[in-house]
């Protein structure tokens, strides 16, 4: 049952937010579904292309990872999903798109170990999300906000940053009001 309260609609949840399902249970392969369809409708794009093994590496590397970035960047993926994106990608290196079973002849985890190895390069969709979900001083996100936003550890920046009394809500304009040192939002 959604309700309105000052004009907003109030609904349940999960729901889809700029393509996320917000409030779904990261766990289950439905909600994973979406992208993994993604993944597939890429592949099928493709029908009938011949594309050679170093053609398909670009691919896998330069589409078929960056499909799952978003969905990575805000639910830690399960091992089943992962399994299934593996799958998709490695049928997809060895055998293109026939659907004739191909022999794997290389193990999966060697593949993904950097071309200075003398390997393939296709980055791991797990590393992918364990790099944006590792916390503390590792964290490449977490170092790169804080170095733009000059934080030290201990500030809570933006709550002494911004103070702004809202009221209603029907005379605040969120990107023309003066936030942060008398200045509109970038």
């Amino acid at each position: 049952m959604e309700t309105d309260f000052l004009n907003c609609r109030c609904g349940h949840t999960p729901f889809k937010y700029l393509g996320l399902p917000v409030g779904a249970n990261p766990r289950k392969l439905a909600t994973w579904e979406p992208m993994l369809n993604a993944i597939r409708g890429k592949l099928s794009a493709w029908e009938n292309k011949h594309v050679t093994l170093g053609g398909r590496i670009v691919l896998i590397n330069a589409v078929l990872n960056a499909i799952p970035v978003f969905y990575l960047s805000y639910l830690k993926m399960p091992v089943k999903v992962w399994k299934e994106v593996v799958k998709i990608q490695r049928t997809f290196l060895w055998g293109g798109l026939s659907k004739r079973h191909r022999i794997c002849w290389v193990k999966w985890d060697d593949i993904c170990k950097p071309k200075k190895e003398a390997r393939l390069g296709i980055r791991d969709p797990r590393l992918v999300n364990f790099s944006f979900w590792r916390s503390g001083d590792g964290n490449f996100y977490l170092r790169t906000w804080r170095d733009i936003c000059n934080l030290d550890k201990d500030t809570n920046w933006f709550s002494e940053a911004v103070e702004k009394k809202v009221g209603d809500g029907t005379l605040t304009k969120f990107w023309t009001d003066m936030w942060i040192d008398n200045q509109t939002l970038p």
